[in-house]
């Protein structure tokens, strides 16, 4: 049975645009803001993955009938935008935890910006590699196994910020035997809030290694094709490969169009913004 090109990519057409809809959600509520809780630059990176996840699923959709160099590059810019964005939160993350003050220094807006600037001029080095010296056979297996290397990292990022988390909440228990009563109780208030904002990045930390969970999965069907076929080109050719590579394009996918739900569903403040804006009350 043959199928034509507009019913094999039907699983794609749904999982991209869905993606589409839920990252320009996520991106008019992150510049409109309602509750002003998103003027601060650890929400730069979260607007530049929404950026990166909203365009990628519609240049997916476009390379399925326009073969050309331009929308190859822009895709694979946009591939490793998205997966090293999601590593540089959970550095952020980490760095937030470990030198908070230090933070705040490091990470003013504009070195934020140009942090980003210097993830995406990363991330178009390989595109101009494979533009300027042409396509090869493992050019697919390299920028897919790069991602799931990205991801795997995000992992331990996030474990390593956990574990000096935990350090401190055992270090503020162990301090208060011993002292006196005012003591006590300004390292209690202290404990307190040291705890709210542990209970805050824990939070956030978890939902960040959801999605880079949701990466990994997503993301190993596709890398395990392109390890057993050498084909370059983002969509195949063959007839007898398209539906399986539809398929995992639409598994793939899925990573770019979770990351606006996960946001609503884990975290107070994205849920409490959405519905102040698209009256999800």
């Amino acid at each position: 049975m043959t199928y034509s090109i507009e019913e094999i990519y039907i699983p794609l057409y749904f999982v991209c645009t869905a993606g589409i809809i839920a990252n320009f959600l996520l991106l008019v509520a992150l510049i409109r803001d309602p509750l002003k809780c998103f003027r601060n630059s650890s929400t730069y990176p979260i607007g530049n993955l929404c950026v990166s996840d909203m365009n990628l699923p519609f240049f997916l959709m476009l390379v399925v009938h326009i073969k050309h160099a331009t929308v190859d590059f822009i895709i694979y810019a946009l591939f490793n935008s998205s997966m090293l964005t999601i590593f540089s939160i959970a550095v952020d993350r980490y760095m937030i935890t470990v030198h908070p003050f230090k933070h705040r220094v490091w990470m003013s807006g504009k070195k934020c910006a140009l942090w980003i600037c210097s993830n995406w001029t990363l991330c178009t080095i390989h595109p101009i590699e494979r533009a300027i010296f042409g396509y090869k056979s493992y050019d697919m297996r390299i920028s897919s196994s790069i991602g799931l290397i990205l991801m795997a990292l995000t992992c331990i990022v996030y474990a390593k910020t956990y574990r000096t988390l935990r350090k401190e909440a055992k270090m503020m228990n162990d301090k208060l035997p011993g002292r006196s009563e005012f003591v006590k109780k300004a390292e209690r208030m202290h404990a307190y809030s040291l705890k709210i904002r542990q209970a805050r990045e824990q939070k956030f930390l978890s939902t960040i290694v959801i999605i880079a969970c949701i990466a990994l999965v997503t993301l190993i069907p596709s890398v395990v094709q392109r390890q057993v076929y050498s084909e370059s080109q983002v969509v195949t050719e063959n007839p007898e490969e398209r539906l399986i590579q539809s398929i995992l394009m639409a598994i793939m996918c899925v990573n770019f169009a979770a990351n606006p739900f996960i946001y609503y569903l884990r975290l107070e403040k994205y849920r409490k913004t959405f519905k102040i804006l698209y009256g999800c009350k």
